[in-house]
């Protein structure tokens, strides 16, 4: 990527890159006031189509995760577009810093929450939980069978019920995991049924021969 495309993408409105900021820790999070959001024309042109590989992805998905968590609807669409695509059937595109699994779909989920908060915060009500489900009850399937992470942080005890069948799936396949492929997923799954629904959480454990003592470890230790 050139240096013209990073400044694009990674700067705040008077060019000091996310990094450089207080607060922002990766791309995705920099506040309203700090986005240049005239940029968006020229950068909705890197969303290119089709592409058939990770290389060629690389450019136009950095795109739309910084449009989608702007709260712009032609970046949402492309991710839509990535995830039919399936690039995890085509290689790592994002490799975790440490365990080296694709985190491309976590980065994914995360716009796509941000995207919904976004809306939510600049109009004062919910208009995008609709729009999202969708794309993000596919994240959650996916999420069962691969190792990326999904940001249940970023769900409310309310607006998750919209996808009490998907999580209940998810947490049931989570528990089931006996080779540690999961890694801390399980015991963050069971961290937000603690708060979503405990009730549930007592069967599921029950059904997969598990007890709530099993991840202590990870309720104790990861913040909700």
């Amino acid at each position: 990527m050139d240096e013209e495309i990073e400044r694009l993408l990674y700067t705040t409105k008077d060019g000091t890159w996310y990094w450089e900021t207080d607060y922002a820790a990766d791309k995705l999070e920099l506040d309203d006031e700090d986005i240049d959001f005239d940029r968006i024309p020229e950068i909705r042109k890197l969303l290119t189509k089709p592409v058939a590989s990770l290389p060629e992805l690389y450019v136009p998905l950095e795109a739309a995760l910084v449009l989608t968590s702007w709260g712009d609807e032609e970046g949402l669409k492309y991710l839509e577009y990535v995830v039919d695509l399936r690039p995890d059937r085509w290689g790592n595109g994002e490799p975790h810093r440490l365990r080296c699994y694709d985190t491309t779909y976590e980065w994914v989920a995360t716009a796509v929450m941000l995207f919904r908060g976004v809306h939510h915060d600049r109009f004062g009500k919910d208009v995008m939980r609709k729009r999202v489900f969708p794309i993000l009850s596919l994240l959650l399937k996916y999420c069962e069978k691969l190792q990326f992470e999904f940001p249940l942080h970023l769900f409310i005890r309310n607006e998750a019920f919209e996808y009490d069948s998907s999580l209940k799936s998810y947490l049931r396949a989570m528990l089931a995991d006996k080779s540690d492929f999961h890694h801390h997923k399980p015991g963050d799954a069971v961290k937000f049924f603690l708060k979503y629904d405990p009730v549930f959480l007592e069967t599921a454990l029950k059904e997969a021969n598990k007890n709530l003592s099993d991840y202590s470890s990870y309720i104790n230790e990861r913040e909700y």
